[in-house]
């Protein structure tokens, strides 16, 4: 319960922020992007997740157009926070200066579990920056506007100019602070972090930029200041909660693993009993069918969250011994159901990149098909073929089927829903979740087309292994 309220929290506090934020793991891949970073990227959640970071936020150099070193590598590299500003690329090409900061997420243990981005539009700063160089008239109205505080400090370190902004993010009057000396290295190029007085008199801390300007024929330095008070505190909060609702899932699996195992153990012992009466041994049976159910959905959870975490290993597997063991167990797991599947098999031909969980793609298709189909003799038709870079697997089954109006939405059933997993069918959501990790698509179709009573064709499409 605990571990539903931190997530739901935090889910809340990210989208209520006027900051994008990116979390990857430490191979770089997405695992955590909020409202605001896409927006500014133009990719949807359930396209970044998994994706590699480049892909996403794609950044080059303002100056060389080139795109920079890989932020995450640098991190975890240098262990330490990070600050930038780059030209971000969006999905469909448009161009935003972004002011980023990079910093490691680390687990209790001081562990490096990953790298959190924290970045924001800075077009309206870029104006004000290109207003001054044109005239001072330009730059002097916007910047009274600028919520930035911006300050013209000469090369001795004396101020000349200090923005309405400025005044209230030092706590002094301009009148004050023009004249006196600006109290920090003036080097153009610099980017560091300094203490502020925020609206209030409470403590703060901005982020100091500074620009080679003239003023007044002079040579000059731009300060920029950005209060990121609250973006330090939403880093420091988002680290600590990623870290405690990790925690709190592996304490929870555990601790659930653990009651099912004691409960399946008292049950096989009172299943022993001769003297037990039939009533009794049903609802036993019953009774270990539910703890099994549930064994197998904090698997699945557990699977489903590894998958958000990071990219699998994958290895050139064939297909057909992968599928002949599903099948061969699914017929041994359903033993008082009359089970038929035609498959042909063609060892050594079909090769896709996977690793050991596509066993268990194949495993929750086959088994959805025999659970749900109701015939005294239940057939699937499994087959697979060539399309282009893929492998195609079908699954044509004779069940229910499933109306129109629900195949969009099959395989989101167990989508996360304000970062909770709802619904104990879980084994489409990682179906789906697994052949999107390998670069794959599913979907599913009538069997016989117009004809949704007929059953159910699903369709995996596996990108075809390289050859060695």
């Amino acid at each position: 319960m605990k571990f539903k309220k931190i997530e739901r929290w935090l889910t809340s506090t990210l989208k209520s922020i006027g900051y994008a934020v990116i979390a990857t793991d430490t191979k770089g891949y997405v695992r955590f992007i909020n409202p605001v970073a896409q927006s500014l990227t133009g990719w949807k959640r359930e396209d970044a997740i998994g994706k590699p970071l480049k892909d996403v936020f794609n950044i080059i150099n303002e100056e060389t157009g080139k795109p920079p070193e890989n932020p995450v590598t640098k991190v975890i590299q240098e262990g330490a926070v990070g600050r930038a500003h780059h030209i971000l690329i969006a999905k469909d090409g448009t161009e935003t200066p972004v002011d980023e900061s990079t910093a490691p997420i680390k687990d209790e243990k001081g562990n490096m579990t990953g790298v959190i981005f924290v970045f924001h539009d800075i077009t309206e700063r870029r104006q004000a920056e290109e207003a001054l160089q044109k005239s001072k008239e330009s730059f002097q109205a916007i910047v009274t506007k600028s919520t930035d505080g911006i300050l013209v400090v000469d090369h001795k370190g004396v101020i000349h100019f200090v923005n309405p902004a400025a005044e209230t993010l030092l706590g002094r009057k301009a009148k004050e602070l023009v004249g006196s000396v600006f109290g920090f290295p003036v080097m153009a190029g610099a980017c560091s972090e300094v203490d502020i007085i925020r609206k209030g008199g409470e403590a703060g801390i901005a982020e100091m930029r500074l620009a080679e300007t003239d003023w007044e024929g002079k040579p000059a330095c731009l300060a920029l200041l950005h209060d990121i008070t609250e973006r330090k505190q939403m880093e420091e909060t988002i680290r600590k909660s990623l870290h405690r609702s990790e925690f709190l899932l592996d304490l929870m699996s555990h601790d659930l693993t653990n009651v099912n195992q004691i409960t399946l153990s008292s049950l096989e012992l009172i299943l022993v009993g001769k003297d037990l009466s039939e009533q009794a041994r049903r609802y036993s049976e019953l009774a270990m069918d539910q703890i099994h159910r549930s064994a197998k959905l904090i698997s699945n959870v557990k699977k489903l969250v590894m998958l958000t975490k990071e990219k699998p290993h994958l290895e050139r597997v064939d297909i057909e011994p992968v599928l002949e063991s599903a099948i061969s167990h699914l017929k041994k797991d359903f033993p008082q159901r009359d089970i038929e599947i035609n498959f042909k098999p063609q060892k050594g031909k079909w090769f896709v990149g996977a690793d050991e969980s596509l066993y268990e793609l194949f495993y929750n298709i086959l088994h959805n098909a025999v659970k749900f189909d109701r015939h005294e003799k239940v057939i699937v038709d499994v087959k697979v073929s060539s399309d282009d870079d893929f492998w195609r697997a079908e699954f044509r089954d004779r069940g229910p089927g499933i109306p129109d109006e629900n195949k969009k939405t099959l395989f989101l059933r167990a989508q996360w829903e304000g970062k909770i997993i709802y619904g104990l069918g879980l084994g489409l959501a990682l179906v789906r979740a697994i052949i999107e990790s390998y670069g794959g698509k599913v979907w599913v179709e009538d069997r016989v087309k117009g004809k949704t009573e007929k059953g159910s064709n699903f369709i995996v499409l596996l990108p075809k292994a390289i050859d060695d």
